[in-house]
């Protein structure tokens, strides 16, 4: 934009035509009620609560600025209730964001899992947890420096992280949402087949693997590119190997028939999506339901895309 040279102006009402001045940007007095309705926080009424959470989503960039000051009240009602409201600030900021994402062509995925953790932190870095994938690959790099057959790598890469990291399955299946994100198990070493298996997948590209992922419905796993064939390990199980015929037999157990969809390669949107419908699942079975409705944009997209 151009730089217009300073000049004595209209003062008062006047323009530069004469007429009456415009009225100031909205953004001034709309910053001026946010610090007044930031007076009103900590109080009780529900009445006054829904008002502040209109009035604070209308402005969200400011709001955000106050309300986090005012999470350092001295005031614990004060403080409790700002980091409530921005809280969901940040959600409705994670949803559209990643809205924004599956608008492109292409996505990755790595970088979308973290944003999508954010929708639980917003405060998360995921510095350290790309520095943790960055030492997995480099330590596999060390155990597999003399083997030269692909599948051979793969195996070496399944036993690695599910025998001696201790990437494992989480056993209730009332699982928290924190359960479903990548940062979380990067930490715990436990995780929802979806998260492990991608775990497995951001090392293997590091490593300059061959690999893809098999969406079969409750649980996905990780297939390993050799020069002739390929092998199918589960995360979940600690990278244990799979057969076509266990698949076969995992799928009659859930009353499900063959559908060559399922043993596809499936792309990087798509496992987003998945991991988003995890996310709401969790959200409803522990009656978060207000998290659940901030997800909404999302999980309708994901729906769409079954």
């Amino acid at each position: 934009m151009a730089t217009v040279p300073h000049s004595p102006g209209p003062r008062g009402d006047e323009r530069l035509d004469g007429g009456p001045r415009s009225p100031a940007p909205a953004t001034r007095p709309a910053a001026r009620d946010l610090r007044a309705a930031a007076r009103l926080l900590g109080e009780d009424s529900p009445t006054v609560r829904r008002a502040l959470r209109r009035a604070f989503a209308a402005h969200p960039r400011p709001a955000r600025r106050l309300l986090q000051r005012a999470a350092a009240s001295d005031d614990p009602r004060v403080r409790a209730h700002a980091r409530g409201l921005r809280l969901e600030l940040e959600r409705r900021e994670t949803v559209r964001r990643l809205l924004r994402r599956l608008a492109q062509p292409r996505i990755d995925l790595e970088s979308a899992l973290y944003s999508l953790a954010r929708f639980s932190d917003p405060d998360l870095d995921a510095r350290p947890y790309r520095r943790a994938l960055d030492g997995f690959a480099r330590e596999f790099g060390r155990r597999a420096a003399g083997i030269t057959e692909e599948l051979d790598r793969g195996r070496t890469l399944a036993r690695y992280l599910g025998e001696e990291v201790g990437f494992r399955g989480v056993a209730d299946g009332r699982y928290p949402p924190s359960d479903v994100h990548l940062s979380r198990a990067i930490e715990t070493r436990r995780g929802l087949p979806l998260t492990l298996t991608a775990i497995y997948l951001f090392v293997a590209r590091r490593a300059g693997l061959r690999v893809g992922v098999v969406p079969l419905p409750g649980h996905i796993m990780l297939r390993l590119y050799g020069r002739r064939q390929n092998l199918i390990v589960d995360p979940f199980h600690g990278g244990e190997a799979r057969s076509q015929a266990a698949l076969m037999h995992y799928l009659a157990q859930h009353g499900l028939a063959f559908r060559s969809v399922w043993f596809r390669d499936a792309d990087d949107r798509a496992l987003l999506l998945r991991q988003v419908r995890n996310l709401g699942h969790s959200l409803e079975l522990h009656e978060l339901h207000g998290q659940a409705r901030a997800l909404r944009p999302l999980l309708a997209v994901a729906r769409g895309e079954r």
